[in-house]
């Protein structure tokens, strides 16, 4: 299956592209984006020759895929060449605002710059993941809140160990513990 997606403005200019290839290998699906066909808000963003996102039965293995635009990327990696392998996903310098003005409305205005990873593993069985995540600059309906570190994980069984800061323009909290459900 060969996709495409084209979103144009009220003024006609081309806001949002992608295209896609999806293939069944294996008793399972390939996706992968095709190289030099991703706009995100007016940018265009670079594409990895060889990224692709494989998913069958026995798991989901991701490979080198990575969006970039000068100095911002998100990448989504599988730790080894293994389906049951963790997957990563890495942010660097990404600003919220490339996906959250595709929804074009006041009330979800949010922007900063994301730099951190998320590892998830057992991704299609029992998902567990460890997060490290920095956003600089955090803006919600374009009033700053400040920077806000969250590390979280969910491995203890039922419960998720959280670590989150919000610090600057006058904010200091700090949400230290456990949540279990």
């Amino acid at each position: 299956l060969n996709a495409s997606l084209l979103i144009k403005d009220k003024k006609e200019s081309n806001r949002y592209q992608f295209a896609a290839t999806v293939n069944q290998e294996n008793y399972g699906i390939k996706f992968a984006l095709k190289p030099d066909s991703l706009l995100l808000d007016y940018d265009k963003w670079q594409v990895s020759n060889d990224n692709f996102i494989r998913y069958d039965s026995t798991g989901i293995m991701a490979n080198n895929f990575l969006i970039s635009n000068k100095d911002q990327s998100l990448r989504i990696n599988s730790t080894s060449a293994s389906m049951q392998a963790p997957l990563e996903v890495a942010f660097k310098n990404f600003g919220i605002h490339t996906l959250t003005s595709f929804a074009e409305q006041d009330s979800l205005l949010m922007d900063g710059v994301i730099d951190g990873n998320v590892i998830v593993k057992n991704a299609t069985t029992n998902p567990l993941f460890t997060s490290d995540l920095q956003i600089k600059d955090f803006s919600y309906k374009k009033d700053t809140v400040g920077n806000i570190s969250v590390k979280v994980d969910n491995e203890t069984a039922n419960a998720f160990n959280a670590n989150v800061k919000i610090k600057g323009n006058g904010n200091d909290i700090q949400l230290d513990g456990k949540y279990y459900t």
